[in-house]
């Protein structure tokens, strides 16, 4: 995701305003979708766990800043 940050960003912008645009955005909450799925990770993978949690950390970074942008462009569509 952060090779393609500028062609994410448009376009995860159009689908947030499209949401909004169809009333699935309050902006009173935010919730994300997911599941848990049974592992069977070796020992092997420790190490690499650091780093995707490493990895997981910078994006909800970029996910944060790009909330603001499309929440400020929301805001100033309104207006």
């Amino acid at each position: 995701m952060t090779k393609m940050h500028e062609q994410i960003k448009p376009l995860f912008t159009q689908v947030l305003m499209m949401c909004d645009e169809e009333g699935l955005i309050g902006l009173n909450m935010i919730a994300i979708d997911g599941c848990k799925l049974k592992s069977n990770a070796s020992k092997e993978w420790i190490s690499i766990f650091d780093e995707l949690s490493r990895k997981k950390a910078k994006q909800e970074r970029a996910a944060s800043v790009l909330l603001k942008v499309t929440n400020h462009k929301i805001a100033s569509a309104r207006s």
